[in-house]
């Protein structure tokens, strides 16, 4: 995390997850509500344990997942099985291994002064691995691409001892005279005590027909820059990542707001949504018909108010959204009365089956005198 671009990545990655925290609807009649009356819906977007807000857990738990390759949780439950909480686990000290029969089970350490581990049983923990060759335990990332996000380190290392010296490379002290040994590497370092770290840019005065000649080279030149970009490219890739959301706007070009939202939520967003979403599903809703747990897009897709007006408008036009539905999706409160939960018919449209009918017998209207 000391790398800025891996930083700048993980935090996109963990923040944007934990910003649409999993929510537990109910099926009800043809459609499905949040379950609010279901207490795993609080733990799971408000307060998952006295200890800490859903946000800061799921922040937690996506970035561990991004930085080690896994990601745990451990699951308490009351006196009657009902589940009451969930806990984060630190990556580090989580580890999984199999029974002698077969099954999966999690030592982990919770860090207190006596260190000592339990065994939990994979139904209490929450297990969200990143790519995983064994089915099990995920990959990390940061240890399979080392070298490239090791060269980033060592980059920004040599970029910090470069502009401490005020971006000045080394340089020589000439003179026509004969020097000692000694002497010269006493006026070395009489140099740089006096024009190194607070003392740079102060007035030098040489004796002995000594004159100082400075040895430049350009950024441009030794291909740093280029290669700070081409770093950051690089790992921005490893998360699936546009350069552009951490920073870089060397390469924006003819790519709308919408389109990289879009994008973002599609190459990156999903497959660690789906991941959650469905271990989620498979440890919390057990014996729960009818229930399923989904993250809430719909803020990633509001891209810009004149684009979200004109999806608006479209689906009240077309009938198949009513005008408290459009304001229950602006967070506003709906109006009074039956009228505005009333869908539109469009009159220049009719059902395709009709054009199978035969046509209706033409009737007489008879005028009166």
């Amino acid at each position: 995390m000391q790398q800025s671009s891996v930083n700048s990545c993980v935090r996109l990655i963990s923040e944007s997850v934990a910003s649409m925290s999993p929510i537990l609807y109910v099926k009800s009649g043809e459609g499905r509500a949040e379950a609010f009356s279901n207490p795993l819906h609080d733990i799971l977007c408000l307060q998952p344990n006295p200890d800490c807000s859903a946000f800061t857990m799921w922040d937690s738990f996506v970035g561990s997942i991004a930085l080690t390759g896994n990601g745990y949780l451990e699951i308490t439950r009351n006196g009657s099985g009902t589940i009451n909480g969930l806990w984060y686990l630190h990556p580090l000290q989580t580890t999984a291994y199999r029974a002698t029969d077969g099954s999966l089970f999690y030592r982990t350490t919770d860090g207190l002064s006596a260190r000592e581990s339990r065994e939990l049983p994979a139904k209490d923990v929450i297990h969200v691995p990143w790519h995983s060759t064994n089915g099990v335990t995920g990959m990390s990332v940061i240890e399979q691409n080392r070298n490239a996000i090791g060269g980033a380190i060592a980059m920004d290392k040599h970029a910090g001892r470069f502009f401490a010296n005020n971006a000045t490379p080394s340089g020589v002290l000439t003179t026509d005279k004969q020097v000692k040994p000694e002497v010269k590497l006493q006026m070395r370092n009489d140099w740089e005590e006096m024009q190194s770290g607070t003392n740079q840019h102060r007035v030098a005065v040489l004796d002995q027909d000594l004159k100082f000649q400075q040895i430049t080279i350009s950024n441009e030149d030794s291909q740093f820059l280029e290669s700070r970009n081409m770093s950051r490219q690089e790992i921005c890739g490893l998360f699936r990542i546009n350069p552009s959301q951490i920073g870089d706007t060397s390469r924006v070009a003819g790519e709308t707001f919408a389109a990289q939202q879009l994008t973002f939520l599609v190459d990156c967003l999903r497959p660690w949504l789906n991941r959650i979403s469905q271990e989620l599903h498979r440890k919390l809703l057990v014996g729960l018909p009818g229930y399923t747990i989904e993250h809430d897009i719909s803020d990633r897709l509001r891209v810009d108010f004149k684009t979200q007006m004109d999806g608006f408008a479209v689906a009240r036009q077309w009938g198949f959204a009513t005008a408290n539905e459009v304001r229950k999706e602006l967070g506003q409160n709906p109006f009074p009365g039956e009228e505005a939960n009333v869908l539109l018919s469009p009159v220049n449209m009719m059902d395709a089956k009709k054009l199978l009918l035969p046509p209706a017998p033409a009737t007489q209207v008879t005028l009166n005198e």
